[in-house]
């Protein structure tokens, strides 16, 4: 299976979670909520900023489905409020929201994907919403709203792609 993660079901999630079921793969959707959630077999909410309740999703997936074979990190793509209204301890939030989480996940699931890459399959995907060129733009006027600290997922997943050799990997940032 394939994990899908998101801060809300939007329609883009819900075309990648189609798009994957019209592929053949199996499908585990995790939400972000208040606390765990198990709506039914493969569709959760947990809290993404609490180890502990991101632990309780994990614990059902592995009871469940023998291995993970991909996780795709889409909760970066919201951020619902303006970065210049933001105070530090929405800012701490925020990044633990977007960055902890996807280190949660593959800590949890580091077994499967060392077993994914050994076999050339599987991979980690993590989408970013900073302009589509990784906030490069020189021009400040140019820039629309994002959290910069969405920077941080594209260099974990960078970071892990040297780790993890054989597993396909890829930071992907949208407009």
């Amino acid at each position: 299976p394939v994990i899908v993660t998101g801060e809300k079901e939007d329609e883009i999630i819900k075309y990648v979670i189609k798009r994957l079921d019209d592929l053949n793969y199996k499908v585990i959707s995790i939400f972000h909520g208040k606390e765990y959630k198990k709506l039914s077999l493969g569709h959760y909410y947990t809290d993404f900023t609490s180890f502990d309740e991101i632990s309780k999703v994990i614990d059902d997936i592995k009871n469940n489905y023998e291995r993970i074979c991909g996780i795709i990190h889409l909760i970066p793509l919201f951020c619902p409020q303006q970065i210049d209204t933001m105070n530090l301890s929405e800012w701490k939030n925020r990044l633990k929201l977007e960055v902890k989480s996807l280190f949660y996940l593959v800590k949890l699931f580091i077994d499967d994907l060392i077993f994914c890459a050994k076999n050339k399959e599987g991979g980690l995907i993590g989408v970013t919403a900073m302009g589509g060129i990784f906030a490069s733009i020189q021009n400040q006027s140019e820039t629309k709203n994002f959290f910069p600290g969405s920077g941080a997922v594209s260099g974990f997943i960078k970071a892990f792609a040297e780790e993890c050799l054989g597993l396909n990997i890829k930071a992907i940032d949208i407009d």
